[in-house]
């Protein structure tokens, strides 16, 4: 691969520890109303930087797919040992989508319990998996 590949994905590997960073600075906040709204945004942009860096870490490491949707994707990752093995993906997929185009309060209320407790956890261990995978890459 090239220095300039190299690079990109470096660079994106950081915009996701960045991403990561405030979503754990959040917990450390009151919780408020606004508390909720940091939360959610921060997780959104968390879980998008977090599986399209492990596309283009998946695509580097040769794994040949054609996939038309974020759930199979999801899946694959799981399968090829890129994500860590979790019901909760699909479910995070799902409260993510609810966040991005809905606007319910319990739901609102209810997932961000979910990213407090569940998907932060699995978020962390995923971005260690493909911190690891893309230092072994770049080097």
């Amino acid at each position: 691969m090239s220095a300039a590949d190299n690079k990109r994905l470096q660079n994106n590997l950081l915009k996701l520890q960045k991403a990561h960073g405030n979503l754990i600075k959040t917990l450390t906040r009151d919780r408020d109303d606004v508390y909720y709204e940091i939360l959610a945004s921060r997780f959104r942009l968390c879980f998008e930087l977090n599986w399209r860096l492990a596309r283009r870490v998946m695509l580097r490491h040769g794994v040949n797919f054609e996939l038309n949707t974020m759930r199979e994707l999801l899946e694959l990752a799981q399968q090829t040992g890129f994500f860590p093995n979790s019901p909760h993906w699909i479910a995070m997929m799902a409260d993510r989508n609810v966040l991005t185009h809905e606007y319910d309060e319990p739901d609102f209320v209810r997932i961000c319990k979910h990213i407090e407790f569940d998907y932060i956890p699995l978020l962390t261990e995923s971005k260690e998996k493909l911190e690891t995978i893309i230092l072994k890459l770049t080097n």
